[in-house]
């Protein structure tokens, strides 16, 4: 006999461990919120919008190269002008999606998989380090991996075989309605749901009216395409950047279908938050699952894997950035999958070589494992722009007739950490820079989509062109900085830094350097070469 799921079943291990892994996921995402790193690039941008604009003007294009749904962003309005516009109020919300993310992936997880399986899923989702950052992150990503979470749960009872009643159909249509105006990616999630909604009509029209179904998909198309054209200009111009980044469809669609593939493959790194070295074990993992599943409720496995093969459909036609944070709403049906195939292996395995079943479980859980356990006492360094400290330097030791060189990207937060009065940090510097005058009207960079955030005022502030640089450009730009006894660099990337560096070493002497996490702050005497 095999002594130990005996051991297991009759213990009833399983029946309270997954309230101790939701727990313990629990801390770790509030263990993050409460690190209160500082807003990088990205985060302080959003955040110049939140502070600056109305909840009228949020409907309108945004700036700095930012694209949000708008329900996500009055809410987060919403709580800034509660609490403040600090990184704790603008976490909050994902925060507590986070949280409820937990709760929502063991009820679709316990009712789909054995619970051994669910179990497992459950642990590689509560420590899965990408999913614990999206928890404390002023961006939409981690809303719509909860959102995905929400539509399972509520259209699993469908999927199991019970009636489409018109109270089940009514918040269906309720969710789907308003989940396009807090997750972009919510309408790949809602178009497969339709899709196997549409099947199950035709195969099973007792339990599923085709009229009910119609109806959810039109009010899900016509709100989607009214939020649609509040965001495309935000989504188009978002879209156009990350074309030029990759390639986009300029290279042709060789090209997109080979950056495709390999996002794909990376993802099983980031965000699905797995080793890279068992990238290749997961993969198979989740072939086998989706053949388990469908063999089980070939309608709850289309429901899985229709959003993934209709966001790639969207990156193929370059319509969708495909990889990174963009699939993370895709996680949680990955996990599924990949919990079905680990399960179904351990079925197969355990009786004779149950040595196959643990290392398996310890090949996919132990790097996800350790490296959140790390991350309760020091965060990871991923998108961690610890800028923070640079900036109280800078204030403490500013002095008369100092200047200034920002860094493209450092731009956005020494705007953000100036102008937040509840910071705490750089008090009276928004009056130093509007003494300058050095805050902007959003003006984008020469032969770029980005934009600025505040403007060069040189010879006492300089803000970086672009992120990306020549020596030429770089010698262009400082060479008003020649000559001055005390100039302070800032920097929130190490992007051109090399460059930059040997070019004053050879105008001057090095004073004083702060170093952190993907941040640097220099002071130069530039009066005389070294």
């Amino acid at each position: 006999m095999n002594r130990v799921p005996r051991l297991i079943d009759t213990s009833g291990v399983l029946r309270w461990l997954p309230w101790v892994i939701i727990a313990m996921g629990a801390v770790l995402r509030i263990v993050r919120f409460l690190h209160d790193r500082a807003l990088w690039g990205d985060e302080s941008a959003l955040a110049l919008n939140l502070m600056h604009r109305s909840p009228r003007g949020l409907l309108e294009p945004l700036d700095f190269n930012q694209a949000a749904p708008v329900l996500f962003l009055l809410t987060e309005k919403l709580a800034g002008a509660a609490l403040g516009y600090t990184g704790y109020a603008l976490r909050a919300v994902p925060l507590l999606a986070g949280l409820a993310s937990l709760i929502l992936f063991w009820s679709v997880a316990r009712r789909i998989l054995d619970p051994l399986g669910a179990t497992v899923g459950l642990a590689f989702f509560a420590v899965s380090d990408p999913l614990v950052f999206y928890s404390a992150e002023v961006k939409q990503y981690g809303l719509d991996l909860t959102l995905a979470m929400l539509l399972l749960v509520l259209i699993l009872p469908v999927l199991e075989g019970s009636w489409l009643t018109r109270w089940r159909a009514g918040a269906l249509g309720l969710f789907g309605v308003s989940a396009v105006w807090f997750s972009h990616p919510s309408v790949f999630l809602l178009a497969g749901v339709g899709l196997v909604l549409l099947g199950m009509a035709f195969l099973r029209p007792s339990r599923v009216k085709l009229v009910t179904v119609a109806l959810l998909c039109t009010a899900w198309a016509v709100s989607f395409l009214i939020s649609y054209l509040f965001v495309l200009p935000n989504t188009k111009t978002v879209q156009d950047e990350l074309s030029l980044a990759g390639g986009g469809a300029r290279a042709g669609e060789t090209s997109i279908l080979r950056q495709v593939l390999t996002q794909t493959w990376d993802s099983f790194s980031y965000p699905l938050g797995a080793a890279a070295t068992a990238t290749g074990l997961a993969a198979v993992a989740i072939v086998t699952g989706l053949l388990v599943l469908y063999r089980r409720n070939p309608a709850l496995t289309l429901t899985l894997a229709a959003p993934g093969v209709l966001a790639v459909g969207a990156a193929l036609v370059n319509r969708y950035p495909w990889g990174d944070r963009f699939v993370l709403f895709l996680v949680p049906a990955v996990i599924l999958l990949m919990s079905a195939g680990v399960d179904e292996l351990r079925k197969r395995t355990w009786d004779r070589l149950p040595v196959v079943s643990i290392g398996v479980v310890t090949l996919l859980l132990a790097y996800p494992a350790a490296v959140s356990a790390k991350g309760l006492f020091k965060p990871p360094a991923i998108k961690r722009q610890e800028i923070k400290r640079s900036l109280s330097v800078l204030e403490a030791g500013w002095r008369r007739g100092d200047a200034l060189y920002v860094h493209y990207v450092s731009q956005y937060a020494l705007r953000y950490y100036a102008e937040c009065e509840e910071c705490g940090t750089l008090e009276g510097w928004e009056a130093r820079l509007r003494g300058w005058d050095a805050l902007t009207d959003v003006r984008p960079v020469p032969e770029t989509v980005f934009e600025h955030a505040l403007k060069s005022r040189p010879p006492d502030l300089i803000v970086g062109e672009g992120q990306r640089q020549s020596f030429e450009q770089l010698t262009r730009q400082l060479t008003p900085l020649r000559g001055r006894a005390r100039v302070w660099l800032l920097f929130s990337t190490t992007t051109n830094q090399e460059f930059l560096l040997y070019l004053l070493d050879g105008w001057g002497r090095r004073l004083e350097v702060v170093t952190d996490p993907e941040v640097a702050l220099y002071l130069y005497d530039l009066r005389r070469a070294s």
